[in-house]
């Protein structure tokens, strides 16, 4: 694909199917790629690259949200985990000193 719009598009595209896959640690080896790509870009954008050029900046915005849902969702699940350590420490007898964990939060 020698049109950098045309490869800024399909990388985005990439990324919205890596998002929407759950395979975020996926994402940063696009980078390179997409850094590639805009430094190819003309100063003023051809006129028939200005609709890829939409068109891959409405994908990234699908992506930002996938990866918003995403980050949302790991919130979620990490308060719950540390919901169901507070609950778990009120059944331990009193006075008893807390067992090894596996982080540093205690």
């Amino acid at each position: 694909m020698s049109d950098p719009a045309d490869a800024l598009l399909a990388l985005a595209e990439a990324e919205r199917r890596l998002a929407a896959e759950g395979r975020v640690d996926e994402l940063a080896a696009l980078q390179a790629e997409r850094d590639l790509a805009l430094a190819a870009l003309p100063a003023r954008p051809e006129p028939h690259q200005v609709a890829v050029l939409r068109r891959a900046l409405s994908v990234q915005g699908e992506v930002a949200d996938l990866l918003r849902t995403t980050r949302d969702a790991v919130a979620a699940e990490l308060a719950r985990v540390d919901q169901g350590r507070e609950t778990l420490r009120g059944y331990a007898p009193a006075g008893l000193a807390g067992g090894p964990v596996f982080d540093a939060t205690g």
